[in-house]
């Protein structure tokens, strides 16, 4: 493995010979440790039968499916000529000629299942024999065309949200007992095939897979009782073997482990290259969509050269350059915690598998034996939620346990193609409530003064869920169970049910809040805190958008407007919401039958009315969690239709899966709901709806001119939308006397003129609070901050700087919007680049409102 060494010498002068000799064995040791779970991970799949499914096993089947399929389709033009029909043929026009949806081709999908089979049975220690793998083919194909038969018998709706769940799905098993029941329920009985047309589907597949070279036949001689006996196997062909392999080194090659450094990281110079010091570990300082064409991101990088964008790489290397170390007493607690002593405390995941509800008894009813299927489907899901779960968790304490001796230890950062800032190591301070609580900054001052204390206390606070209340409320709750959390601190086990029940909202966080607290109690304002308090933006997108257009009323609602009680968006909307449907309730439209078309055929269904719909939703009640996501993504784009699909997921589908049945038309429920959070929403925020309006059109009109989106942050950082259109070439080769048939998918220069416009209204807003998190580390390093524990809208320190950050986050977001005007530059620069006839289109800018930003420093609530 070649490594970069041009400039260690000045780094070993820094840093010590020794720890950059240590930082390139622990870079090139994790990359070696990538590769090799790699290749174990590989060779599972393939003792497993499932290399199939594996990344590898994947990306060959979507390379030779196109070459199959068109083997297929020849064969099939040919079999249905004159004369008797191979029995294949009337198996194979079940299945439907083209999905319109998916566009998928009825020979891509009997190519696709052939190959499945295929890798997946070749790839195990003993290939199949050539009538096992026709059978499994068979029996394959046999599912799609009765799955296919199911859902054409569900009316249109139902049968996309059980291809949804389907797709959800991720183990066969589990598809095809979730289809299964959906059968049961429906009355549908299957006529099973026999083996003989099993077996004469396969032969079809099988001889075109061997015919394009895909595998090969291997007679191998073996005694039986004395006499010579030879057997057929089905093995991949070389062509298979080279693509395999070929595909495995480019996995590991694209394999990385990356672990904080020892050493500060290598600081970003060079664009492409910082954070870690030797190849082993390169990294590039935005993370540019893969499928982005060479010379899209060949010109990204060169227009970089061209611009001053030393404020947003000051602000990378100060959060970079931040000393963390793990905190020890957390990790030998959390350690204890993870064990079935305490299984399931603390949010972590159970240690050993749920049982499994045992078999229904002899002479239970249908229904009693539909509910215990489900219960059992539903703990196997959960074991294997709890498996993934446990996985990180293990991960996670084991890297801890790595570096839990390094006196400092750093995470390198980079960019995604919006600004937004994101540590390049898995195990970082942007992870979960575990890993947060695992470390802490490696040096910090003393608290030093009460209004650091009492930001101090406020974050206790927030840790175990109080976050919604004034920050003298929470400095309060801190001193009232003062006891409680120094007995925390003394005996952590022992005092479980306080730090780790279910209502807690970040138990290992407050575990950590509590060692510091027990310092502090010893020390006093002279103890050196180094957890990391959080200020988090209230609504951070709606915030954007308000202080960019002077909106007083959506700035009202996420606290931009000083001397107010704490507002919550969530509840404001859902209560506008709870009035209107009490006003249905009253006042509502009666149901009706209406007539609808359904696959052609007019029928009558039952339309409820605002009414019913209303009642419905008062029984069940509406509450603040019912919205939130609603309202959250809201300033990211998303509009009715996509709060009906957040309801139905958030809400409905859970109510419905623990048996509640208060709604007799669940997707005329969800989309009631969506309608009044999209039209209540619009009431509180509504220059954010207008603003994103105007966005997207400003969006199409540079699509339509050929160019892609970009714009300019505040703190010159240039954002472009990477939406282009990709293409898929099949290229014909002549192997060995045989057409072989390869597919290559790239990304092109031509503009997604769609994806360009939905895009627009989440990146642009999502660059701003990217510039805002950017500005305030620069604006805090100047006040003498040296440490940053940031997440987006996130901004976090040690106590000693605890008050200077939670004035300096309001005062740079006033500086940002006081200084410029995003929209307005953004449009300008559009004038300036575009042609007159598409320049002559953009509309007006929305007009302003009357928040007055200088009030924003004087809010107690917007950064909490």
């Amino acid at each position: 493995m070649s490594i970069e060494i041009q400039n260690l010498q000045s780094f070993k002068e820094l840093y010590g010979s020794d720890l950059v000799d240590e930082q390139i064995s622990l870079e090139i040791s994790a990359k070696v440790e990538a590769e090799e779970k790699v290749k174990r991970i590989l060779i599972q799949n393939a003792q497993e039968g499932t290399f199939d499914s594996s990344l590898v096993g994947s990306s060959i089947l979507s390379r030779l499916l196109p070459g199959i399929a068109a083997r297929l389709a020849e064969w099939m033009a040919k079999a249905q000529g004159k004369g008797k029909n191979h029995s294949a043929v009337k198996f194979f026009r079940q299945l439907p000629e083209i999905n319109e949806k998916t566009k998928e081709t009825r020979y891509e999908k009997l190519a696709y299942a052939g190959l499945k089979r295929g890798i997946a049975m070749c790839m195990l220690r003993k290939p199949p024999q050539p009538i096992t793998l026709m059978l499994q083919i068979g029996k394959t194909i046999e599912e799609e065309v009765r799955f296919n038969y199911l859902l054409a018998a569900m009316p249109k709706a139902k049968a996309a949200y059980v291809r949804l769940q389907v797709k959800e799905r991720h183990e066969e098993l589990y598809k095809r007992a979730y289809l299964k029941a959906h059968e049961r329920h429906m009355g549908i009985e299957w006529q099973r095939w026999d083996e003989t047309s099993r077996m004469r589907c396969g032969e079809v597949i099988l001889d075109a897979m061997l015919g394009a070279g895909v595998f090969e036949l291997e007679t191998v001689e073996h005694f039986v009782a004395g006499k010579v006996s030879m057997t057929t196997f089905v093995i991949p062909s070389k062509l298979l073997a080279k693509a395999i392999g070929h595909y495995s080194d480019k996995l590991m090659q694209q394999a990385h482990m990356h672990l904080p450094t020892l050493i500060p990281p290598k600081p970003w110079d060079n664009l492409r290259d910082g954070g870690y010091y030797s190849a082993a570990a390169k990294s590039s300082l935005f993370r540019i969509p893969s499928i982005a064409a060479p010379e899209i991101k060949k010109n990204f990088y060169s227009n970089l050269e061209d611009v001053d964008i030393s404020q947003v790489i000051q602000a990378v290397e100060a959060l970079q350059n931040t000393a963390w170390r793990i905190n020890t007493r957390v990790l030998e607690v959390a350690k204890k915690v993870f064990s079935p002593a305490y299984s399931g405390m603390a949010g972590l995941p159970h240690v050993e598998d749920l049982p499994i509800p045992p078999d229904a008894p002899e002479g239970a009813t249908e229904e009693e034996i539909k509910e215990i299927r489900k219960k059992k489907t539903l703990a196997h899901l959960a074991n294997k939620r709890r498996v993934s779960q446990a996985l990180r968790v293990t991960g996670s304490l084991a890297i801890a346990d790595k570096f839990k001796d390094k006196e400092k230890i750093y995470f390198p950062h980079n960019f995604d193609y919006r600004g937004r800032v994101y540590p390049i190591p898995a195990f970082s301070p942007q992870g979960d409530d575990l890993t947060k609580g695992l470390l802490m900054f490696a040096e910090a001052g003393p608290i030093g003064s009460e209004e650091n204390l009492k930001l101090f206390k406020m974050h206790g606070a927030n840790c175990y869920g109080h976050d919604k209340w004034s920050i003298d409320e929470r400095a309060a709750w801190v001193d009232k169970y003062s006891d409680e959390i120094l007995e925390v601190a003394k005996d952590p086990l022992g005092t479980v049910s306080f730090w780790a029940n279910d209502s807690v909202d970040s138990p290992f966080c407050f575990l950590a809040f509590c060692f510091e607290y027990e310092g502090y109690m010893k020390e006093g304002l002279d103890y050196c805190s180094r957890i990391v308090l959080a200020f988090d933006g209230s609504c951070s997108g709606i915030q954007h958008y308000s202080a960019l257009l002077r909106d007083s009323i959506g700035g009202r609602a996420v606290n931009l407007v000083p001397g107010l009680p704490r507002q919550d968006i969530y509840q404001l909307v859902a209560d506008k919401v709870i009035e209107t449907i009490q006003q249905h309730v009253k006042e509502g439209s009666p149901d009706e039958s209406v007539e609808v078309d359904r696959d052609g055929e007019k029928v009558q269904i039952l339309k409820l009315g605002t009414k019913t719909l209303a009642q419905q939703w008062e029984m069940f009640g509406v509450k603040r969690n019912t919205v939130k996501r609603s309202v959250m993504t809201l300033a990211y784009g998303s509009k009715e239709y996509g709060f009906k699909e957040q309801v139905e997921d958030d809400t409905i589908f859970p109510a419905l899966a623990k048996g509640d049945t208060t709604f007799s038309a669940p997707r005329q429920a969800s989309a009631y709901m969506a309608k009044l959070i999209w039209i209540s929403v619009q009431e509180i925020v509504v220059k954010a709806v207008e603003a994103m309006g105007f966005l997207q059109k400003l969006a199409s009109i540079i699509s339509k001119s050929g160019k892609a989106v970009s714009w300019y942050t505040p703190d010159g950082l240039p954002v472009q939308q990477f939406y282009y259109k990709s293409e898929s070439k099949r290229v014909e080769f002549l192997i060995a006397g045989q057409r072989r048939f390869f597919t290559f998918s790239r990304g092109t220069e031509k503009i997604d003129p769609a994806k360009q416009k939905s895009g627009i209204a989440p990146n642009f807003i999502h660059s701003l609070d990217a510039a805002h998190l950017r500005m305030t580390i620069n604006h805090c390093q100047g006040k003498g901050i040296i440490n940053f524990g940031m997440i987006h809208d996130s901004f976090g320190t040690s106590a000693d700087g605890a008050e200077k950050m939670f004035k300096g986050v309001r005062e740079t977001m006033v500086l940002m919007y006081q200084d410029s005007n995003p929209l307005l530059d953004f449009v300008e620069r559009i004038k300036a680049t575009l042609p007159e006839e598409f320049s002559q289109s953009i509309p007006a800018l929305p007009q302003p409102g009357d928040l007055v930003l200088e009030g924003i420093k004087d809010t107690e609530f917007s950064f909490s």
